[in-house]
Formats: C-alpha cells, structure tokens, sequence
C-alpha cells in the first residue's frame, strides 16, 4: 500500500510532507491488487497516529481470547468494535483527543425492564440469575 498526501499549494512551490497534516483527501492505494482506501491518518499538535493500525494492532492483541469480531465499524478517525458480550469504542475525535470506552452486555433486569429486548439479538448475554 502507498499513502497518497494530497496537499494544495501554491503554482511553483513544492508541498512541505515534513509538516504536512494528515486529511480526508489522504488516501491509501494498493498498486498491486488496485484496491484504493480512505487514510485515517491524523495528527495535531499533541502527537499522531493512524486508526487503521490501531483497529489491526487492538485486534490481533484480542484474538486469541476473544476470537473474531462480529463487526468492525468505522466513522472518520473512530472505530466500534462489535464482540458477542461487548462493544468498545476507540480512536480520535478530530479535536485533540483520543477516547476508548465500552459497554459490555447485562442480563435483562426483573421488572418492567425485562419485557424489553435491551440488547441486539446477535450478541450473546447470559441470562441465567443466581
């Protein structure tokens, strides 16, 4: 794969890639298998990373005691990553800062709660009390 910058500049002068901020016009290009992606580099003054080695990196430290997931979303520089009994959500928010955070299944409450289906049908959750 290729990383492919786009940076306007003005006619005559050469585009600076040593301060060149990652953008939405960045793109990926497998010259290849001729497959071409989004970048989801990104970078401010705080540091830089890049959403797509972070999604591979957490996935590959979690396989082996969860398995595949049964998604994998992305939306612009954040990733949710969908397991049977949970969902974590991670990445940057285009305004300085990282998140991860996530939610993980409970066993529908007694009561009223328990006549609504609180959870999506192809997560796993344990529904058995003591």
């Amino acid at each position: 794969m290729t990383y492919v910058g786009v940076q306007e500049t003005p006619v005559g002068e050469k585009p600076d890639w040593e301060s060149h901020y990652p953008d939405t016009d960045d793109y990926w290009d497998c010259k290849k298998c001729g497959v071409i992606k989004p970048s989801r580099r990104y970078k401010d003054w705080f540091g830089s990373d890049d959403l797509d080695i972070e999604i591979y990196d957490y996935l590959e430290e979690n396989r082996e005691e969860h398995g595949t997931p049964l998604s994998v979303m992305v939306s612009g520089y954040m990733a949710c990553v969908v397991w049977e009994d949970s969902v974590i959500v991670f990445g940057y928010d285009g305004n300085e800062y990282c998140h991860s955070f996530g939610f993980e299944l409970e066993a529908p409450k007694k009561g009223i709660l328990s006549s609504f289906n609180l959870n999506p049908p192809t997560l796993k959750v344990d529904t058995e009390t003591t």
